[in-house]
């Protein structure tokens, strides 16, 4: 696995059972995820430029996304921080991790949720593959993170796994995602 070297689009996925899942893209695609395992997978085609996260959950709810999140893999921290001061210099608030451990990767990461709470996460990996999920999130930041515009890091507890549904459906309906118990991970 290599860490990329052009922008591409990421798609983050909620399923029910990831070998279904991996065999349908693996159709779709032509090719086999570059990372596979019990609860997650990573499709990474050349064409489509594409990064797809497929994140296992133990039952669909009416409250379950299927579409997690979405988010541009950049070649690096420094485009990450580029593009992050120019999204912050145009007004747009957004939170940023530092080092965040998830989807069996390191990322620095900058999430913005545009106007009707679609997310997205602008990263760079900068480990491909540490072969454990991490405590990443699925969804972006609370409003209430956004809100102040805070770096987190894994120190910081910001970076904690994500909230129960129910108390993120309670702080802001359009990002309420997979509970916590369902699923585990980000998508870096």
């Amino acid at each position: 696995m290599s860490i990329t070297t052009q922008p591409r689009i990421h798609v983050s996925l909620a399923t029910q059972d990831v070998a279904r899942a991996v065999e349908f893209y693996s159709t779709l695609f032509g090719v086999e995820p570059e990372k596979r395992y019990d609860d997650y997978a990573k499709f990474a085609p050349a064409s489509p430029a594409l990064n797809l996260a497929i994140n296992a959950v133990k039952s669909e709810s009416s409250g379950t996304q299927r579409v997690l999140h979405m988010g541009i893999e950049l070649p690096s921290a420094d485009e990450v921080n580029a593009l992050r001061a120019r999204l912050e210099s145009a007004g747009l608030k957004g939170i940023a991790e530092e080092s965040a451990a998830c989807c069996y990767a390191i990322s620095d990461k900058f999430w913005v949720t545009d106007p009707d709470g679609n997310q997205w996460e602008l990263f760079a990996n900068s480990v491909t593959d540490t072969g454990t999920s991490g405590n990443g999130r699925l969804s972006a930041p609370t409003p209430a993170e956004m809100s102040t515009g805070a770096s987190c890091s894994p120190a910081s507890g910001c970076c904690a796994p994500a909230p129960t549904a129910a108390a993120e459906t309670a702080a802001f309906k359009p990002l309420a995602s997979v509970p916590a118990d369902q699923g585990g991970s980000c998508c870096g």
